[in-house]
């Protein structure tokens, strides 16, 4: 349920980059060891939940060599933005393959022959941003692409185009008064990857989250999400498997103190992996935040 099952033991870099801003910070340049998670296919709603696929959507987190450059794990990259009031427009290139696919440990910054390049756009528009106590409202779409082809399921000879694009959306559905930044807020994204190369051709989540939900704690976050990843084609004509996976998570988070928080999440699993052999499951855990 959680980003830290690795299998190793590892400690490194994730992030590590310069930025410059240029016409009064209508215009930035970043580069260095970035992730894309960190601007792209993010919205704050889904922030809260504790399933991977809230941060980088389950689709896009096949993809490549060794996945796309997100937590905890970032590549050699450029990214530009440029942001009016209202709407942005942001694209960034990045190594294709982060870190070493021979080397797992440490931070490693490798531009082998053959990794070729992550490209990724997105267009946003923001007319409400969630800073200091505002409600939020975002919708955006994305289009990516690796220089380097993928491998076709069924006959890896063929070497088909590795792309897809995504949407996302989140809006303050409800503020509380003379509270705007607590109440009721959703999201929804959805993406789609090329399915003659992976096991989910697609996904797709939907979420509610609340803030101050009771009397006196206006600083928990309670919120409930569905994600939902549908097999290709090609993938099923290889396996034996489910149409889809289904993953649902209810949290709720309490501040114990201003330096102290405790998650509690519950996710229930339909079809785990879309394997027919695998029973549905259920997973109870907490998260202990400590802010110093």
């Amino acid at each position: 349920m959680d980003n830290f099952e690795t299998g190793i033991n590892n400690g490194q870099f994730y992030q590590a980059w310069l930025q410059q801003s240029l016409a009064e910070d209508r215009f930035t340049v970043l580069a260095g060891l970035y992730a894309i998670d960190s601007e792209f296919y993010v919205t704050d709603t889904s922030g809260l939940f504790l399933q991977p696929p809230y941060g980088m959507s389950a689709e896009m987190a096949q993809a490549g060599q060794n996945g796309p450059p997100v937590f905890p794990m970032g590549a050699l990259g450029v990214r530009m933005r440029y942001a009016s009031p209202y709407v942005y427009l942001q694209g960034a290139v990045t190594d294709g393959v982060p870190g070493d696919l021979n080397n797992p440990h440490g931070t490693q910054i490798r531009l082998d022959k053959g990794d070729g390049t992550l490209s990724i756009l997105e267009l946003g528009y923001m007319p409400l941003r969630d800073g200091e106590g505002e409600p939020i409202s975002k919708a955006a779409v994305g289009l990516w692409s690796y220089s380097t082809p993928g491998f076709d399921l069924i006959d890896p000879t063929i070497r088909p185009l590795d792309r897809g694009y995504y949407f996302l959306a989140e809006h303050t559905l409800r503020a509380e008064r003379n509270h705007p930044g607590q109440g009721l807020s959703g999201f929804v994204r959805f993406g789609k990857v090329n399915e003659d190369i992976y096991q989910a051709g697609r996904s797709g989540s939907v979420g509610l989250h609340y803030k101050g939900l009771f009397d006196g704690r206006d600083d928990d976050e309670a919120g409930i999400a569905v994600t939902q990843s549908r097999a290709s084609d090609k993938y099923r004509q290889l396996n034996s498997s489910d149409p889809s996976e289904t993953v649902i998570e209810i949290t709720y988070r309490e501040q114990m103190l201003q330096w102290v928080s405790l998650q509690l999440s519950v996710q229930r699993i339909i079809n785990p992996n879309m394997d027919v052999t695998l029973k549905d499951a259920s997973i109870v855990g907490a998260r202990l935040e400590l802010t110093l």
